[in-house]
């Protein structure tokens, strides 16, 4: 039977887990290598300019660093929740949150800026960039599989409060930390589903053109 220690123990290694991912961010330069040579086809077959270099650049670093901002935050509110009412609160976790966090924000502009210069004026969210609906898509894969496994740590951690369990007082904790985290990832799902859905296929691009061109609005 598992005891308090390995519980404890076991949403440790959850809440380190999360966080080494969101800073690591998947393999970000195959990703960011792999998607420059789609770019680069779709280029041809639309005639939308992509800039695939400057676009694995920046896009790389902007996911890179909104992940960090994510990681940041959830180890500030995790602290913040956990300390709040304690006798002798630790704010570690917190100030090392915002050592995470400042850098990633700080990347964020400094690649918006230098995007904006590269394309003269291009939004960074541009609807028919390839990158931005790569990682976009990505990271609704990845933020959705971890609210998943979330939801089933804190199910159970409900469960084990009743009756026969550990106890109220014995999975309080875990519970905050839990719905405190869940909570921060399905605010990054959101965003980054409503990114992708902006996002226009090559396909729909192309028929779009094609139709604007055969149909080219009559003149008053």
């Amino acid at each position: 039977m598992m005891n308090m220690n390995d519980f404890g123990a076991a949403m440790g290694l959850l809440q380190m887990y999360v966080v080494f991912v969101a800073i690591v961010n998947l393999l970000p330069i195959l990703v960011g290598v792999g998607v420059y040579f789609m770019a680069r086809a779709r280029e041809h077959q639309t005639g939308q300019a992509q800039f695939p270099g400057r676009s694995a650049v920046v896009f790389t670093l902007l996911n890179l660093g909104a992940y960090m901002i994510y990681g940041g935050l959830m180890m500030m509110l995790n602290n913040i929740v956990i300390s709040a009412g304690g006798e002798n609160p630790d704010y570690t976790a917190f100030k090392l949150g915002i050592s995470i966090l400042l850098p990633g924000a700080a990347a964020i502009a400094v690649m918006v800026r230098l995007w904006s210069y590269w394309t003269r004026g291009e939004s960074c969210l541009s609807t028919h960039n390839l990158f931005v609906k790569v990682y976009s898509g990505i990271n609704v894969l990845w933020t959705g599989g971890v609210s998943l496994v979330m939801a089933a740590a804190l199910c159970f951690t409900i469960l084990q409060a009743g009756e026969g369990g550990f106890g109220w007082e014995t999975v309080k904790e875990p519970f905050k930390m839990l719905s405190v985290s869940l909570v921060l990832t399905l605010v990054f799902l959101a965003c980054n589903l409503i990114i992708f859905g902006r996002c226009r296929d090559a396909s729909t691009s192309t028929n779009n053109d094609e139709v604007a061109a055969a149909d080219p609005p009559s003149s008053p």
